[in-house]
């Protein structure tokens, strides 16, 4: 069974992907290996990864196709191998900017070889690794611009597609939109795009439309919307099994419903119906946390911080305060080491929140001008310039040196290194 037929099932069909990719194996492992075999195995570790659970095995099996494809020199199969590995298995037990050159190597390999698929789905893809990543969103930008011109000149409609609404994201992020909460700019405009992902029945689609504006909430503080969008990604998450955004999804889904729980704290006007409210989000929250709890014992480089910046909301929400502050400081601390800029500048923003709720305003601004420095380095500046508005007074140092220094990136920069 070609590979492209498993990847046509993964969308179209995936209850029957397993049934397929499991008579590959047998017939593998009764006649031989083949070059065709690596794939079989690498849409095997998918399957263990991201629908079974058994990541040891599965990681194993995407060893095996590797091994295998290098083993043999198949060409022929190279991208729709190193494609499944590094998309859908590596992240399991690496950390995700591993799996980048595996990626890059893939749409390459793809082009040479004329499997304009692959490296269209590769392109995909690495854009979403780099993005989780925390890479640089103006880098990102241009990247992502790059590959869509290559793939519109290969005629991957699909991939460009699917791409375009992190396109947007990310522009929003960068300041280029006027509505930055939502998908509707140069690249995705959100009425034109879901209706038309929905008439295609294209959950992959669909889903990361959700995902974004549910990031987008997020990360510009309109939590309701970030709740909502949520519950209608996880409708479509079938469209994504064991992709990146998977964990992904559950760690801004339990930040999001804890976020959006602690401004209802602040609500004088408690009704029954928002205590219920109150909840139903927290219950959510902890179903999240728990399946990130999961994947934070395989790969903890990637998801031990993460636990402990939910950990910390959690307890904030529950008003732990003395508990909260030893998790918020140890989900910064577990940022940093692993390089995840994005994470590190959530995790000082929230504290930094957490204090000014508790009245302990000069430790809540340390904590903003941190996450100030790590939102500039990240080049979200649309995050910036709201933090500039919300919270001029926590931030009153480094808007005084931003405004008298010459050099505002170096300014900016400069105490985020540093620290």
């Amino acid at each position: 069974v070609h590979q492209a037929s498993c990847t046509s099932l993964l969308t179209a069909a995936p209850m029957l992907l397993p049934l397929t990719v499991m008579e590959q194996v047998n017939l593998s492992m009764e006649y031989g290996n083949a070059p065709l075999s690596a794939n079989g195995y690498g849409f095997f570790g998918l399957i263990l990864c991201g629908v079974v659970g058994n990541i040891e095995v599965g990681y194993q099996f995407g060893q095996l196709a590797l091994a295998l494809v290098d083993k043999l020199d198949a060409v022929v199969v190279r991208a729709e191998a190193l494609f499944v590995v590094n998309a859908d298995v590596l992240h399991y037990q690496e950390h995700v900017s591993t799996t980048l050159l595996g990626l890059q190597e893939a749409y390459t390999v793809g082009l040479e070889t004329g499997n304009f698929e692959f490296a269209a789905l590769s392109s995909y893809i690495y854009a979403y690794h780099a993005y989780a990543n925390g890479n640089n969103l103006k880098k990102l930008d241009e990247r992502i611009s790059h590959y869509t011109i290559q793939l519109q000149q290969n005629k991957q409609q699909n991939a460009v597609t699917l791409t375009q609404a992190l396109h947007q994201a990310v522009n929003n992020l960068l300041g280029y939109s006027n509505q930055p909460t939502l998908l509707a700019g140069d690249f995705y405009d959100r009425n034109d795009m879901l209706p038309q992902h929905e008439r295609n029945q294209n959950a992959t689609a669909i889903f990361s439309f959700y995902y974004n504006e549910m990031i987008l909430g997020y990360l510009l503080e309109d939590f309701s919307q970030a709740v909502e969008r949520a519950q209608l990604a996880e409708n479509y998450i079938q469209g994504v099994t064991a992709n990146i955004v998977v964990p992904l999804f559950y760690f801004y889904d339990a930040l999001s419903q804890l976020a959006y729980y602690i401004t209802l704290l602040d609500n004088a006007n408690i009704t029954e119906e928002k205590e219920t409210k109150k909840q139903t989000l927290l219950a959510r929250a902890e179903e999240s946390q728990q399946k990130i709890a999961s994947w934070a014992t395989h790969a903890p480089m990637n998801y031990q911080h993460k636990y402990q910046l939910i950990e910390a909301e959690r307890l904030h929400a529950l008003g732990d305060n003395k508990t909260a502050m030893d998790f918020y400081d140890e989900a910064i601390a577990g940022a940093k080491v692993n390089n995840y800029i994005q994470d590190e500048a959530i995790a000082y923003e929230r504290a930094a929140h957490f204090y000014r709720r508790w009245g302990k305003q000069k430790v809540a601004a340390g904590y903003m001008q941190e996450a100030y420095y790590c939102y500039a380095r990240w080049g979200a500046d649309a995050k910036v310039s709201e933090l500039d508005r919300h919270y001029p007074a926590l931030l009153d140092p480094v808007l005084q040196n931003r405004d008298t220094n010459i050099n505002t990136f170096e300014t900016i920069l400069a105490p985020a290194q540093s620290s």
